[in-house]
């Protein structure tokens, strides 16, 4: 994770093209959460969209997929991407993102 403009980065693994693209996908495959993978999913794709306005590519295929584009979530901030990798890969949330969800969000 990284710190930029007073926003906590996270799931910018390597190989995208995103500038702070530092993350380590094995180190999120560590990540256990307690809250339910399914209420992660609906709070994230009803968070608003920021486009970055430039195209990406999978880190696994190299295939296209589509604009880079960032998610915002209070202090966080995450590509559009993520979402995709954390519906298809066995991999979680940082905790201190899970922590902002449970005690400021309220999720359960």
């Amino acid at each position: 994770m990284k710190t930029a403009g007073g926003k906590i980065g996270f799931g910018f693994f390597e190989g995208m093209k995103y500038r702070e693209s530092t993350d380590s996908f094995t180190e999120f495959r560590n990540y256990k959460n307690s809250l339910p993978r399914k209420t992660i999913i609906s709070h994230i794709k009803n968070l608003p969209v920021g486009i970055a306005g430039f195209p990406v590519k999978d880190i696994f295929t190299g295939e296209d997929d589509g604009v880079g584009a960032i998610f915002s979530d209070g202090p966080f901030t995450f590509p559009v991407q993520f979402l995709r990798y954390y519906e298809t890969y066995d991999i979680g949330i940082p905790p201190e993102y899970e922590d902002y969800l449970i005690n400021v969000v309220g999720l359960k």
